[in-house]
């Protein structure tokens, strides 16, 4: 049987993950409506993309908590795994829209050069948590 100690240093270690997924979920939804707003701009993407920052901000403000109080959570074999199943994910897309980038007319080349950008800070910031520092 495990002990109180253990099961709460588990539990909090599976709390500041979800944060950390949270965390990331937000930023992915709040560039996707930003690059929206730039297309086509309208009151109703601007209240969606005001919610989001909010929820970004929120979802900082919890995550730096969570790591303040129990520390950075260590990463499994299986989310280290999950996490570099992601980055190859991830580094595919980039290949393919890199390739296809230069048939596209100019407007929609800078939309998936922004999202490559948007792609190579996401997978530096998966990187920096399976990674030791």
């Amino acid at each position: 049987m495990r002990s109180r100690a253990t099961i709460r240093d588990t539990t909090a270690e599976t709390l500041a993950w979800s944060r950390i997924l949270v965390l990331a979920s937000r930023r992915l939804a709040l560039e996707s409506a930003r690059r929206s707003m730039r297309r086509a701009p309208s009151s109703a993407l601007a209240a969606r993309t005001e919610r989001l920052r909010r929820e970004v901000g929120t979802a900082e403000t919890a995550c730096r908590a969570d790591l303040r109080r129990a520390g950075a959570p260590a990463v499994s074999a299986r989310r280290r795994d999950t996490v570099m199943q992601l980055i190859a994910n991830a580094e595919g897309a980039i290949s393919v829209h890199s390739e296809r980038a230069p048939s596209l007319p100019p407007n929609r080349r800078f939309e998936v050069c922004a999202e490559v950008e948007m792609l190579e800070n996401v997978i530096a910031e998966w990187r920096a948590v399976i990674e030791p520092r």
